[in-house]
């Protein structure tokens, strides 16, 4: 009797190997981009379908699964996206007076990384979204641009939502915590607050993970603590910003937002103060703080140096 020889392990191989082909030729494309050209320059590039994708990039935890040459190439690849934070972070203005054609450049860099995929890919683009709040809100701050055109460009800037099963999908192999829990994680609904989740799976500090930085959480991978700052950037996004659209068209003034006597801005904005929550971070309706913080991060250049050393450095 005749045996066939089996066909997917060569299959995959073949699969493997033009995989790593093309990340191999997006890099050899991308590098001298990222080390000659501005960040505005780049993201235009990235913008264009007639140039090479951007690739790929998982993190140092999950290329060490793997053997050469993947392993290099896919080194390569994530050192690109170290490389590319350090320019944005380098280059980024703190004084928040940019256009709105500068905010959708980090809008849709941000998408690009987000398509690309991997774990490298999404923490930054988490922090080019992060900046691209914070230059909106600084916008609103100053009222130098007319409302309705900042609010129709951060209707383009698109948040994903954190839907935690899909991210644990997606994660299990940066983490170990993730992989060796992934049932219990699985598990936790979406109106579930994160903090309690967390925390009866015995993680610690899951408030100081929400806040890691880009740099730390590239340097040592952490699916449970990306998890955390998505969500936190979900919350900028849906209740934080688009509570203060609302309340800068309902005619509200700095002089409202005052934690100590919320009676004015709760008057301002008339009962729809619950028409904002955020479960997944027990957010179950629009605060003067929630508006406050996008006043506050504007008002110093220590303040705003803080939010986007935490966005991008």
């Amino acid at each position: 009797m005749q045996f066939l020889m089996p066909v997917f392990p060569i299959l995959i191989s073949i699969g493997a190997a033009n995989l790593s082909a093309q990340t191999a030729e997006q890099i050899k494309f991308w590098k001298p981009v990222v080390a000659e050209k501005s960040f505005g320059e780049i993201a235009d590039l990235v913008a264009v379908g007639s140039n090479p994708s951007w690739p790929k990039a998982e993190s140092r935890h999950a290329i060490q699964r793997l053997t050469p040459p993947e392993k290099d190439i896919a080194t390569e690849a994530s050192s690109l996206v170290e490389s590319l934070r350090r320019k944005v972070a380098a280059e980024i203005r703190e004084d928040a007076n940019v256009s709105l054609a500068e905010v959708e450049r980090y809008a849709v860099a941000a998408d690009v990384l987000e398509r690309s995929g991997g774990y490298n890919n999404m923490v930054l683009a988490d922090g080019l979204r992060r900046a691209a709040i914070f230059y909106l809100s600084g916008l609103l701050v100053r009222g130098s641009v007319p409302l309705h055109e900042v609010q129709a460009q951060a209707e383009r800037l698109t948040v994903p939502r954190v839907d935690v099963r899909s991210l644990v999908d997606r994660l299990a192999s940066e983490d170990d915590t993730l992989a060796s829990h992934r049932a219990q994680f699985e598990r936790i609904k979406p109106e579930q607050n994160l903090f309690a989740a967390f925390a009866a799976l015995d993680i610690e500090d899951p408030f100081g993970l929400s806040v890691s930085t880009p740099a730390g959480l590239l340097n040592q991978p952490s699916g449970v603590a990306l998890i955390m700052r998505l969500a936190g950037t979900e919350l900028l996004s849906r209740v934080s910003l688009r509570g203060f659209f609302e309340f800068l068209k309902k005619g509200g003034t700095v002089q409202e937002i005052d934690p100590a006597d919320i009676r004015a801005f709760q008057a301002r904005m008339g009962g729809t103060e619950r028409s904002y929550q955020y479960q997944l971070l027990s957010v179950r309706y629009l605060s003067v703080s929630h508006v406050g913080y996008l006043f506050e991060i504007h008002q110093s250049p220590a303040a705003r140096r803080a939010f986007l050393r935490t966005a991008l450095e």
